[in-house]
């Protein structure tokens, strides 16, 4: 399990990136609604899910609030 409460050094900023996955990605079907990505972004915690596709694309938090609910209005 990573340590997220180390110093900030040199040393820790080379560590690699798989050393802060605390979890398996959260995938989601492309054909997917922008509600069931963030309904299933909400039930697992997570502020953003891959897309599988190949290559995997992404939908964040930031992306909903600014690409889809903002434009809304």
């Amino acid at each position: 399990m990573p340590n997220f409460n180390l110093p900030l050094t040199d040393s820790n900023l080379a560590l690699p990136v798989k050393n802060l996955i605390k979890r398996p990605p959260l995938f989601i079907d492309s054909g997917a609604s922008v509600a069931q990505a963030a309904r299933a972004m909400q039930e697992a915690r997570v502020g953003s899910i891959l897309i599988a596709t190949d290559p995997a694309g992404i939908v964040t938090d930031r992306d909903i609030r600014v690409r889809v609910l903002a434009v809304s209005y």
